[in-house]
């Protein structure tokens, strides 16, 4: 039970409104995004038109050569969580596909490269 002067706790969500959900989303990224390839992960910008002050919006794509249900959700949470809390500019589909030997390295490892990709955006 909470006491009354506790503030409530901090909204983490990752809101579906930042979320690439529509095969139609992703399927822009694929086919007119700019491309980037790095070690554990393969990354399609898209820059959304007419959307240019809406939140930039994460698209996740973890097949099962990755691996188990517990491995794939697990990339897929450390994605997100990385995306929520690294600012990136407005407008824009990022879509992540990531690859079977991003499993194998160390959490940080995938995020300081994953965060450090998202802070070029802003450059």
């Amino acid at each position: 039970m909470m006491s009354a002067d506790a503030a409530p706790p901090a909204d983490h969500r990752f809101p579906r409104s930042r979320r690439v959900l529509a095969s139609a989303g992703f399927d822009q990224a694929f086919q007119k995004g700019r491309k980037s390839v790095r070690p554990f992960f393969v990354v399609y910008v898209f820059e959304r038109e007419g959307d240019a002050k809406a939140p930039s919006r994460l698209g996740c794509v973890v097949s099962r050569k990755v691996g188990g249900a517990v491995v794939r959700n697990r990339m897929k949470r450390l994605l997100r969580e990385t995306f929520r809390t690294t600012t990136t500019p407005p407008g824009i589909d990022i879509v992540v596909l990531v690859r079977p030997n991003a499993a194998s390295k160390e959490n940080k490892e995938f995020v300081a490269q994953f965060a450090g990709f998202l802070r070029s955006l802003g450059e």
